[in-house]
C-alpha cells in the first residue's frame, strides 16, 4: 500500500530530552486527526470578508450549522477516515470541530503500526519542562494510506510534550519606585495597581452601567486552578460582582488548584481577577486543557461544538510558546482552520505576546537558542495579540513605555513570524520594513511591568504581579466593552477584531502611541519602540470610550 508522509511533526526539542527506551506498547495514547476543510480558500476569503469594516458582509457571523457546512468534508472522506483508524484497531471517540476532528484513542503499539512511526519514551529535563517530567514522541514523521492524503491534514497526540508554557510568575518588587496617582491616591493591598486605576488609565466606561454587560469572556487554561473564596475576596474589596464562574473541561483536564502562590494558580488569579476587574458585568468561564497539542485542538473544536449558551463572544489566552518551537510551525498548521472557523462564528481571541522581550524564551530555558522569535498563538491573523508596558502615573494622568524591567525582571515579546506572511489588513501598518514579510505581534499593548504590578488575591492572600499575561485578559475587558456597545446599537460583535483595530479613517486614533523603551533581553537584541506601529506594542495602549465611538461610527 502507498503511503503519503505528514511532514513537520516530529519536535524539535526532543533533542533537549533523555531518551528512554520506547514507549510501553500498552500505554494508552489520545489523538485527535484533523481533516482537510471542505475548501480552504473559500474558508480563507469568508473569514477575511467577514471581519473587514470593509465588506459587504462585514458582522455578518454564520451559524455552527453555516460553518459546518463551508467546512466539513463530505461523509464518504469522513467515512474511510473512520474506517482506517479502527481496521487499524483504534478507537474512535467522536468527531469533533464542525466534522473536521476525529478523535480516539489507543494503545501505543496500534498507533505506532497505523502510523508507521517509533514511538520513544522521554525523560523532561526542568529547564525543558518544570512541571511535566516524563513524555512520549514520535520520532519521525507519520504516513497515512495514499488514499487520504487529500482528507487527514494532521495528527494531533502523537507527543505528550507541553504545548503551552506559562511564563513564571513575575512579582512586585517589595519597595515599588513607581509613584501612586494623585495625592491621596491609594494603591492595592497587594502594592500593585487597582481596577479603579487601570479603568482611569484606559479611560474604561463606568462599570456599574455598562462593564461589559451580556458579553460571555472565556479565559483558556493549561494547569493550575482557582479557590472560588479567593475570587471572591478580590472582587468583594474592589465592589466587583463575583458572581459565578463556570468551569467547562476538555478532554478530563480540570480545575487544579495547588494553593501555593508560586504556582500556576498565580496565571489564573492574573486572568480571572483581570477580566473581571475591567469588565465586572460579563459573564465568566474557565475552560480547562490538557497541555499537550491535542489540548489546542480539542479546544477550538469544543469551542466550535459548544452550545449557543456555552459559546463565549471573547476568548482570553495567556500560555503560549515559539511559533517554532516543538515542531516548527506543525501547531499553527493544524489549528490555522479552526480558528478561521471560530472567527466565523464572531469569536473574538486576544493572546498575550510574551514576558521574554523579542528571543520569547528565558536564556536558562534549555531551548534558548539566542534567537527572535514570536508567540504561537499571538501570530495567527485571527489572533488580537497583546504587549506589554510600564505604566507611570504622572499627577493624575498616566506615561506608559514598552515594559522592559531589565535581567529576571521581564520585558514584552513582539518581532515577526517566520511562517505567517503579513496580513492585508497590516500592510499599511507595518510600512516598507526592509526584509519584513512576516506577520508582526503585538497588535496593541497594555500595562505589564511588575513594578508595581497588579493586584491579586490568590492562595488566600494579597500579591502583585504583572505580565502579558495581565495585559491580555485587561484587553479581552475593554473589547467586552466595545462588544456590549455594539449589541446595545444593534451592530454586530467584533469577531477577529485585528481589520478593525488597524482600519484607518480621517478622526483622531483611540490609540496611545508608545515611542519609549525596547524589548532586548536576555542577550537577544529587540526592536525599539517607535512612532506608529512597532514590534514591541503594536499600534499602541487605547482610550476605551474613542474606541468605542471609532467601531461604531
Amino acid at each position: 500500500m502507498q503511503r503519503f508522509v505528514l511532514p513537520r511533526h516530529v519536535s524539535r526539542r526532543l533533542p533537549l530530552a533523555r531518551r528512554t527506551g520506547p514507549c510501553p506498547p500498552d500505554e494508552e495514547i489520545r489523538f485527535t486527526v484533523l481533516l482537510h476543510a471542505k475548501d480552504m480558500r473559500m474558508l480563507r476569503e469568508a473569514a477575511a470578508a467577514v471581519a473587514d469594516p470593509k465588506s459587504s458582509v462585514y458582522g455578518r457571523h454564520l451559524s455552527p450549522d453555516e460553518v459546518r457546512t463551508l467546512v466539513a468534508p463530505g461523509y464518504q472522506d469522513l467515512d474511510a477516515v473512520l474506517a482506517f483508524l479502527r481496521d487499524a484497531g483504534l478507537t474512535v471517540d467522536g468527531v469533533a470541530g464542525a466534522r473536521t476532528a476525529v478523535q480516539g484513542h489507543g494503545p501505543a503499539e496500534k498507533i505506532s503500526r497505523a502510523f508507521d512511526i517509533p514511538l520513544g519514551a522521554y525523560d523532561l529535563p526542568r529547564a525543558l519542562s518544570p512541571r511535566v517530567r516524563r513524555a512520549v514522541a514520535a520520532e519521525r514523521d507519520p504516513s497515512i494510506p495514499a488514499s487520504l492524503a487529500s482528507v487527514i491534514r494532521g495528527v494531533a497526540g502523537l507527543n505528550t510534550l507541553p504545548a503551552a508554557r506559562r511564563f513564571p510568575p513575575i512579582f512586585a518588587p517589595p519597595r515599588s519606585k513607581v509613584p501612586r496617582r494623585g495625592a491621596a491616591a491609594t494603591r492595592g493591598p497587594g502594592g500593585g495597581f487597582t481596577p479603579e486605576e487601570i479603568r482611569a488609565a484606559y479611560a474604561l466606561p463606568d462599570p456599574v452601567t455598562t462593564g461589559g454587560r451580556g458579553e460571555h469572556v472565556a479565559i483558556l487554561e493549561f494547569g493550575g486552578g482557582f479557590s472560588s473564596d479567593d475570587f471572591a475576596a478580590f472582587c468583594t474589596h474592589y465592589g466587583l460582582p463575583a458572581g459565578d464562574v463556570t468551569d467547562v473541561s476538555v478532554s478530563g483536564a480540570k480545575n487544579d488548584y495547588q494553593g501555593k502562590t508560586g504556582d500556576a494558580d498565580v496565571e489564573v488569579a492574573l486572568d480571572m481577577d483581570w477580566v473581571r476587574g475591567t469588565a465586572p458585568r460579563a459573564d465568566l468561564d474557565l475552560w480547562w486543557a490538557p497541555n499537550t497539542d491535542t489540548g489546542w485542538v480539542d479546544f477550538l473544536s469544543a469551542l466550535l461544538d459548544a452550545p449557543d449558551a456555552r459559546r463565549p463572544s471573547i476568548v482570553s489566552i495567556s500560555w503560549g510558546m515559539p511559533e517554532d518551537g516543538f515542531a516548527t510551525s506543525r501547531r499553527y498548521d493544524q489549528t490555522r482552520q479552526l480558528f478561521l472557523s471560530c472567527a466565523l462564528l464572531g469569536i473574538t481571541f486576544v493572546c498575550a505576546s510574551g514576558d521574554a522581550g523579542a528571543g520569547d524564551v528565558l536564556p536558562e530555558d534549555a531551548a534558548f537558542d539566542g534567537q527572535r522569535h514570536v508567540d504561537f498563538p499571538s501570530v495567527v491573523p485571527e489572533v488580537t495579540s497583546v504587549g506589554g508596558t510600564k505604566l507611570v502615573p504622572k499627577g493624575l494622568s498616566f506615561a506608559e513605555s514598552a515594559w522592559n524591567d531589565g535581567p529576571n525582571r521581564g520585558a514584552t515579546g513582539g518581532g515577526f513570524s517566520r511562517f505567517v506572511a503579513v496580513p492585508a489588513w497590516q500592510k499599511a501598518a507595518l510600512g516598507a520594513r526592509r526584509g519584513v514579510t512576516g506577520r508582526g505581534i503585538p497588535d496593541v499593548a497594555a500595562v505589564a511591568s511588575p513594578d508595581p504590578g497588579l493586584s491579586i488575591f490568590v492562595s488566600r492572600k494579597w500579591t502583585a504581579a504583572g505580565g502579558t499575561s495581565v495585559a491580555a485578559p485587561i484587553w479581552s475587558g475593554i473589547l467586552a466593552h466595545v462588544n456590549a456597545a455594539r449589541a446595545a446599537a444593534g451592530r454586530p460583535r467584533l469577531g477577529a477584531a485585528n481589520a478593525a483595530l488597524y482600519a484607518e479613517d480621517q478622526g483622531a486614533s483611540p490609540f496611545r502611541d508608545i515611542t519609549q523603551g525596547d524589548n532586548s533581553y536576555g542577550g537577544v537584541t529587540g526592536y525599539q519602540a517607535t512612532k506608529g506601529w512597532d514590534p514591541t506594542t503594536g499600534l499602541g495602549s487605547v482610550d476605551t470610550g474613542a474606541l468605542v465611538k471609532k467601531l461604531l461610527a
